[in-house]
C-alpha cells in the first residue's frame, strides 16, 4: 500500500518500542527544537495504522484514549513537536501514513535509524544484534548490504554487546573508547575485565588503547607453546584463539594466541604433572618438580643454579628441588630451592643462625646481603655528587643519560637493542623470540660497554629517538599535544581525513561532516559523483557509505583544514607552550 500524507494529531500517536536510540537529549536536539518551534516539521513523519495484532503498542503519554497510529520513523522530530506543541495553535504533525506488516515496519525503523539518525555506537551494536535477533544470523549479509558496512563490522559490534553492563554503561555514557572494547572482549574472566576497565577509567595505567592491547598480548601465551596437542583439546576452533577472533572480526593476528590464560595454565600444568620425569627440563637439571614463575614470589624461592655440582647433589632427592618456568614453557630459572630457607643455607655452607642479617662470629662465613646493601647505599650517596660536577653537554653525561633511558625503560631498550643489534655472548640466533623480533636478554653491562663507545653525534641521536619512543608508547595525548605545538605542527593545516577515519563514521556521519565543511558543493565532489559513479546531480544522499568515502578520497578535492572538532581535540589550537 502507498503511503497516504495527512496531520495526525500527537496524542494518537504511540512510540516504537523497538527504537535503538535511547537518548533525546544534548545540544543537537535543542537544536531540533528551535527549529521546529520556529518553522514546524517540515518532514513528515511515518506512521502506521494500528491494527489488530500489531506488536509493541506504546500508548500516548496523556492517556486520554488509545493511540491510533505506531511510530515508524522520525522520533526526533516527533519528540521535539511534543516540546513546543504547547506553544502552538496545533498539536498536529505532518505525516506519511502507510500500512505495514511488523517485520516490514521493524526493517524501516532499524534501517532508517541506521543510516540517518545519530546514534552513539552502542546503540548501533544494539540495533544490529535486535535485527539479527528478529531475522537470524542468515540476515546478516543482507543487512550489511542495506546498512554499508561489512558483515563483520557488524559481527564485531555485536559481539561488545557480550561484555559485563559497566562496561557497556561507560561505552554509551562515552567515558569508554570503541577500541577498549575490542581489547577487553579478548578476555574471558568478567572480574579481569571490570578490574582492568577501573583502570582505564582511572586514566593512570592505560591512557591509550595500544598499551591495553600491549598488555593483553603479554599475558596471552602462543598457542605454538602449549606442550599438549592443541587440535585434539579443540583449541584451533575455540573462540579465545586469536586466530578465530581475526577470521571472524578481522583485526591483526600475527600469531595464535590463547586469550583464556587460566585454561592453557590449567592444560599446561596437566601435561607437566602427567611428563615430568620425561622433560628434558628433568633430565637436563634433574629437579623433581616444577613451579609457574607468575605463582611465587621472588623471596619463596632461592636459585641454586650458580651451586658447585657437589652442592647441589644434596638436593637431588628434595621434593623442593624445582626448575621455574614460565607459562610458554620457556625455563626463568634453572634449579632453585623452594622449601626451607633454613635448610637451604645450610646447603650452600655455614649455619642457619650465621647467615641471618646482624649475625656474627669469628671465623664465620660472611653475610650474604651485607656487601650488596653496603654498595649501593654508597653509589646513591656519591653518584649524583659527582655527576653534579659533570657539564651538562659533557659526552660522560650524554652518555649516563642515554643509560639511564635506556636502562630504566623496557620499551627503550626494546628499541635500542633492536637497532644496535645487542646479543649477549654465546646467544644464538635462533633463540630470538618472534614476538616483535625481540632479541635474547640483553644485560646492562652489554648496553653500556655500546654507548661507552658512541661518539657525541650519536649520543644525541639515540637520546632524540629514545626521547621519541617513550613520547610515542608511554606519554599521554596532552603531552604529545604539547610537543607537537612546541615543533611546529599545526594539527590545523597539516591533518588531512584519511579512510581508516571514513570507515569508524556512520553515513549520518559523513553527511554532518561534509555539511560542515561545504564537500558536496565543491565541483570536484559533483563531478565525481555524476561521472565516476554515474549518480543523478545532487544525489549525494542515496550513496552507500563506500561511495561517500571514494568521492571525499577520491575526487581530487582539496581537504587542508578539513579538520573535525572531535579531531582538534577540545582546547584546538589553544595548547601554544609557553
Amino acid at each position: 500500500m502507498k503511503a497516504k500524507f495527512q496531520m495526525v494529531k500527537l496524542k494518537e500517536i504511540g512510540v516504537n518500542p523497538w527504537q535503538p536510540r535511547k537518548r533525546f537529549d544534548g545540544q543537537r536536539f535543542d537544536d531540533l527544537v528551535a527549529s521546529v518551534r520556529e518553522k514546524g516539521v517540515l518532514e513528515p513523519i511515518l506512521v502506521r495504522p494500528i491494527e489488530p495484532g500489531v506488536e509493541g503498542i506504546d500508548r500516548s503519554p496523556t492517556r486520554d484514549m488509545l493511540v491510533k497510529y505506531q511510530l515508524v520513523a522520525g522520533e526526533r522530530r516527533f519528540r521535539a513537536m511534543c516540546k513546543v506543541a504547547g506553544e502552538l495553535d496545533g498539536r498536529e504533525i505532518p505525516a506519511m501514513v502507510r500500512k505495514m506488516t511488523d517485520d516490514e515496519a521493524f526493517d524501516i525503523m532499524t534501517i532508517e535509524n541506521l543510516h540517518r539518525e545519530d546514534l552513539n555506537e552502542c546503540e548501533e551494536a544494539e540495533s544490529f544484534q535486535s535485527y539479527l535477533d528478529r531475522h537470524g544470523m542468515q540476515a546478516l549479509e543482507g543487512l550489511a548490504e542495506r546498512v554499508g558496512v561489512s558483515s563483520r563490522y557488524i559481527r564485531r559490534r555485536i559481539r561488545l554487546l557480550g561484555l559485563p553492563a559497566p562496561v557497556l554503561d561507560a561505552w554509551r555514557e562515552g567515558k569508554l573508547a570503541y577500541g577498549y572494547l575490542e581489547q577487553l572482549c579478548r578476555l574471558e574472566d568478567e572480574e579481569e575485565i571490570l578490574d582492568l576497565l577501573n583502570e582505564i577509567l582511572g586514566g593512570w595505567e592505560f591512557t591509550m588503547v595500544k598499551d591495553l592491547k600491549y598488555f593483553i598480548d603479554n599475558k596471552s601465551p602462543a598457542l605454538s607453546s602449549a606442550k599438549w596437542k592443541i587440535k585434539s583439546e579443540g583449541c584451533t576452533t575455540c573462540a579465545q584463539n586469536s586466530e578465530v577472533q581475526t577470521s571472524l572480526f578481522g583485526g591483526e593476528s600475527k600469531k595464535a594466541l590463547c586469550l583464556n590464560p587460566a585454561c592453557f595454565k590449567e592444560k599446561q600444568t596437566d601435561w607437566f604433572l602427567k611428563n615430568w620425569k620425561k622433560t628434558s627440563y628433568h633430565k637436563e637439571h634433574g629437579t623433581n618438580a616444577f613451579r609457574f614463575s607468575e605463582d611465587i614470589s621472588f623471596s619463596q624461592w632461592e636459585q641454586l643454579s650458580h651451586l658447585f655440582d657437589f652442592k647441589v647433589e644434596k638436593c637431588r632427592g628434595c621434593k623442593d628441588f624445582c626448575t621455574l618456568i614460565n607459562l610458554d614453557g620457556s625455563v626463568y630459572q634453572k634449579m632453585v630451592c623452594t622449601g626451607d630457607k633454613a635448610c637451604h643455607r645450610a646447603v650452600i655452607g655455614g649455619t642457619p643462625e650465621a647467615s641471618k642479617p646482624g649475625a656474627s662470629g669469628n671465623g664465620g662465613p660472611r653475610v650474604p646481603w651485607h656487601g650488596e646493601y653496603f654498595r649501593e647505599e654508597f653509589y646513591k650517596s656519591r653518584i649524583p655528587v659527582k655527576l653534579a660536577e659533570v657539564a651538562p653537554d659533557d659526552e660522560k653525561s650524554l652518555r649516563v643519560a642515554l643509560f639511564a633511558l635506556v636502562d630504566a625503560e623496557a620499551r627503550v631498550k626494546l628499541w635500542f637493542v633492536k637497532k644496535h643489534e645487542l646479543k649477549e655472548k654465546g646467544c644464538d640466533e635462533d633463540e630470538e623470540d618472534d614476538y616483535d623480533g625481540f632479541y635474547p636478554w640483553v644485560s646492562p653491562g652489554t648496553v653500556w660497554r655500546y654507548i661507552e663507545g658512541m661518539d657525541r653525534a650519536h649520543l644525541l641521536e639515540d637520546l632524540r629517538e629514545g626521547s621519541t619512543v617513550v613520547l610515542m608508547e608511554k606519554s599521554g595525548p596532552d603531552a604529545r599535544r604539547l610537543v607537537a605545538s612546541h615543533i611546529g605542527i599545526d594539527l590545523n593545516t597539516e591533518w588531512r581525513i584519511n579512510e581508516e577515519y571514513l570507515k569508524k563514521k556512520t553515513v549520518k556521519e559523513i553527511h554532518e561532516l561534509a555539511d560542515e565543511f561545504g564537500l558536496w558543493e565543491r565541483r570536484e565532489a559533483q563531478t565525481f559523483l555524476y561521472e565516476t559513479l554515474l549518480k543523478k546531480r545532487g544525489a549525494f544522499k542515496g550513496c552507500k557509505k563506500p561511495e561517500l568515502v571514494r568521492i571525499i578520497l577520491e575526487s581530487g578535492m582539496d581537504l587542508a583544514g578539513v579538520v573535525p572538532a572531535e579531531v582538534l581535540g577540545e582546547k584546538g589550537e589553544s595548547d601554544n607552550v609557553g
